[in-house]
């Protein structure tokens, strides 16, 4: 949870470097997520990464990438709206982003009893 926790707030503070990333192609890194999750339950179930180097390493980029991309993509939401949508745009992400916050978490609980 710590590892977690520093690489999210280190992620939040790379914000400013864009890395090319726009409102068009912010869907690519937010996609190359999803690798990470089965990287994740391999190496808590020892299935192909046994070293726990590699567990806090996958943690880590998570972490990151949960900083980054996911306050880079609610930063870019305005560039993809109107000026005048930009109101609506902003609740609707607030709605939606914490939608997203108990879903997952619900997820995770459903996930520790299955895996």
């Amino acid at each position: 949870l710590t590892v977690f926790s520093v690489s999210d707030c280190a992620g939040r503070l790379l914000v400013r470097f864009r890395m090319g990333i726009t409102k068009d192609n912010i869907w690519m890194p937010v996609l190359g997520r999803f690798v990470l999750f089965p990287l994740i339950i391999c190496s808590i179930k020892g299935i192909i990464f046994t070293n726990d180097v590699l567990s806090v390493l996958f943690v880590g980029g998570l972490g990151m990438t949960n900083g980054y991309v996911g306050t880079l993509s609610i930063v870019l939401i305005n560039d993809a709206c109107e000026e005048d949508e930009q109101g609506v745009a902003g609740t609707f992400t607030g709605f939606f982003l914490n939608s997203g916050l108990v879903f997952g978490a619900t997820i995770g609980l459903v996930a520790d009893k299955l895996v």
